[in-house]
C-alpha cells in the first residue's frame, strides 16, 4: 500500500560521513574530479589511504589529509590558497558523503524487502524515495 508521508531526519554526522567516504572505493576519483573542478587544472591521483590522498595538480604535488571535521591541504600553493581549497574540498566532500549515505539508506531499505517505486533528487540534493510499504 503506498504511503505519501514524508519523513525527514537531520543529524550532524560529518565525522561518520567522512569515515564512510574514505572506505568508498570511488571516493578518491570523486576527490580528483572535485579538485579539477575547483582548480581548473589537470589532476592525477598518485595514491591514497584512509588518512590522506596524494595528487599532482597542474604540475604541483598536493597532499590532502583527512582530519576530524574536514581536510588539510599541503603543498601545491601558498598557505592562503591551500586553506581556501581545503574549505572548498571539505564542502564538496560533505555533499559527496551525503549522497553516499543516501545510497546506503536506499540499499538498506531494499535489503529489508521494501520496494522502491521511485527515486528523485530534490533541489537541495536530497534523495527522495517512494517506497511501497
Amino acid at each position: 500500500m503506498p504511503c505519501n508521508a514524508v519523513a525527514t531526519v537531520r543529524a550532524q554526522i560529518k565525522q561518520g560521513l567522512m569515515e564512510a567516504l574514505k572506505r568508498e572505493p570511488k571516493a578518491l576519483e570523486a576527490i580528483k574530479a572535485l579538485i579539477i573542478q575547483l582548480t581548473g587544472q589537470r589532476a592525477e591521483l598518485l595514491g591514497g589511504s584512509r588518512t590522506e590522498a596524494r595528487f599532482v595538480v597542474g604540475g604541483r604535488s598536493v597532499t590532502i589529509n583527512f582530519v576530524t571535521g574536514g581536510v588539510v591541504v599541503s603543498g601545491g600553493w601558498d598557505r592562503a590558497r591551500n586553506e581556501v581549497l581545503a574549505q572548498q574540498i571539505s564542502q564538496g566532500l560533505s555533499i559527496i558523503a551525503g549522497g553516499l549515505l543516501q545510497q546506503r539508506v536506499k540499499a538498506a531499505l531494499q535489503r529489508r524487502g521494501y520496494q522502491i517505486t521511485g527515486t528523485t533528487i530534490a533541489p537541495n540534493r536530497a534523495m527522495v524515495l517512494s517506497v511501497e510499504l
